[in-house]
């Protein structure tokens, strides 16, 4: 056996892993004895710093095939399945190796992140707690606990610890990694450039396996200080099969053609601009697509399904159409192109600099029945300031959350005199709704037969007829913003405002409101109602 695998070998196996890898790890892996356990954890290695954690997880279960109660492979097992985001299985082999081996720190400290992933944040806290006593000095444990405190909202008590395992290592690329986000997320970003950049340094003389990671984390940093230029060549980390989803841009599909650099089309070559992420950065990246112009019929545009009928009319020198890939494969199911790109990377050619944001206008028109209907549903309020209001995202319950508000939060902008409030909110919120009208003695309006997360057109066409919007982030500030509609957004500083403040960059009728990060952005709600009554006693 020692002779199959050899570093010739693996790298060939990892090469062909996107086509027949699996056939041919099968075949090796029945060829492994017993003896041969050095070469399973040196195969697992290379699987996991390549990427590969499904090929990795097969490695590491024939090992614990092999070694049931030894505590290395189960723990070796849980990091490729927390890898692949199976967190639950990576739970309990994590849960399983710590009882094999109480002081196998390695193990406490996956599973303590494996707790973050679940949101068992006090589970995460004890293990982490526990392995600080079982070693104190180990920078990696108190990395941990920095983590664990961070996610119970204790950024000063996880600064220090992050802050401890970089007195005990001065490169833990673990702790300055932390360090840097934690920085980030308290607003101190030349703090968080410094380290990420140290740690940038450390990891492009290790060949780290996280240096993809970091240079996205700078990426978004940079944009915060405007830094557009150095921004966009890291954002395209976020691609890397090395960062975590959480963080990545997606779908990360896969292409036989080149990706566009900017060059000109040939007349007979054309070009596909494809989606990516949710709706509210998909219609925000589409500012851009004017730029493009030019090319007409050259341009292939795949966009969410709710979005090619307002992008056909909106966009009708484009092809425009819904997204082709096979979810499994994410490989094209129509090859009619031939250069891709996809549609945030636009800026890296047009947004360079905050001047060249005023390229930026409103592009969505919306269907003239449409804009008729809501025109009449509108009428009785004629004479009153109608005012569309949005306080949290879809998939949240009524529950506080700092970057969202709940209606309580709304009082100064329900006490404003001739004006009437509609709701774009989606998602279950006529609990909330009722609630409120009782609270405040006021009536928001609503109509039971618009679905206003999947019936765009109706959206669009509704928000055209409103004098204003105010929201949290959430879609529909962009939706307002393309249409041109005066808007108020109240939000924590973020890297896609690029530093700007009061005026959003990518949306010229959207004014922003931006909080502390140490603070809900409710705050912002009592500011728009004073500058809506100032422009009206104006």
């Amino acid at each position: 056996m020692a002779e199959i695998i050899n570093d010739k070998t693996l790298n060939k196996i990892i090469k062909d892993s996107s086509r027949n890898g699996h056939i041919k790890l099968t075949n090796i892996l029945n060829k492994i004895k017993k003896n041969d356990l050095e070469l399973l954890g040196k195969l697992g290695s290379y699987f996991m710093a390549n990427g590969k954690f499904d090929m990795a997880s097969r490695i590491y279960a024939k090992w614990t095939d092999f070694e049931p109660n030894s505590p290395y492979p189960w723990c070796n097992l849980g990091a490729s399945l927390y890898r692949e985001r199976k967190s639950d299985e990576a739970k309990d082999v994590l849960e399983y190796a710590v009882s094999l081996d109480p002081k196998f720190i390695t193990a406490r400290i996956n599973l303590g992140g494996v707790y973050q992933e679940l949101g068992l944040n006090k589970e995460g806290l004890e293990k982490a707690l526990e392995a600080i006593k079982l070693n104190p000095i180990d920078p990696l444990s108190h990395n941990n606990l920095g983590s664990a405190l961070a996610d119970l909202g204790m950024a000063s008590e996880a600064k220090e610890a992050f802050e401890t395992a970089l007195v005990l290592d001065p490169n833990h690329e673990q702790g300055l990694m932390n360090l840097g986000k934690m920085c980030s997320n308290l607003g101190d970003t030349k703090q968080a450039i410094k380290h990420f950049e140290k740690i940038k340094n450390i990891q492009e003389n290790l060949k780290s396996n996280h240096l993809d990671l970091t240079k996205l984390n700078l990426s978004l940093e940079y944009f915060k200080i405007g830094k557009l230029e150095k921004g966009w060549k890291g954002y395209e980390k976020a691609f890397s099969p090395k960062v975590p989803y959480i963080m990545s841009r997606h779908p990360q599909r896969l292409f036989v053609v080149l990706r566009w650099d900017g060059r000109k089309l040939k007349n007979h070559e054309k070009l596909l601009v494809w989606r990516e992420q949710g709706i509210c950065d998909e219609v925000m990246f589409s500012t851009m697509l004017h730029e493009l112009s030019h090319y007409g019929k050259q341009i292939i545009l795949e966009c969410e399904s709710r979005l090619v009928s307002i992008y056909r009319r909106s966009f009708p020198n484009f092809i425009v159409r819904e997204q082709t890939f096979q979810l499994g494969s994410m490989t094209p199911t129509v090859l009619d192109y031939h250069y891709h790109l996809p549609i945030a990377s636009l800026g890296g050619f047009y947004r360079n600099n905050i001047d060249d944001f005023k390229k930026s206008k409103p592009f969505i028109k919306i269907d003239a029945k449409k804009d008729f209907e809501f025109k009449e549903r509108l009428k009785l309020f004629e004479g009153k300031k109608k005012i569309g209001i949005c306080w949290r995202s879809g998939n949240l319950k009524a529950t506080r959350n700092n970057s969202y508000t709940s209606l309580v939060d709304w009082n100064e902008i329900f006490k404003m005199k001739d004006a009437v409030f509609v709701n774009l909110q989606y998602g279950e919120c006529e609990t909330e709704i009722l609630e409120a009208e009782k609270k405040f003695g006021i009536n928001i309006i609503r109509w039971a037969d618009i679905d206003l997360k999947n019936d765009l057109e109706s959206v669009f066409a509704l928000i055209k007829n409103l004098d204003t919007v105010i929201s949290v982030g959430t879609a529909v500030v962009p939706f307002s913003g393309a249409l041109g509609i005066k808007t108020y957004l109240t939000a924590h500083k973020n890297w896609s405002l690029f530093g700007t403040e009061g005026k959003h960059p990518w949306f010229s009728s959207v004014e922003t409101v931006i909080i502390k990060n140490n603070l809900a952005v409710a705050h912002g709600i009592p500011i728009i109602a004073k500058k809506l009554n100032a422009n009206k006693e104006n």
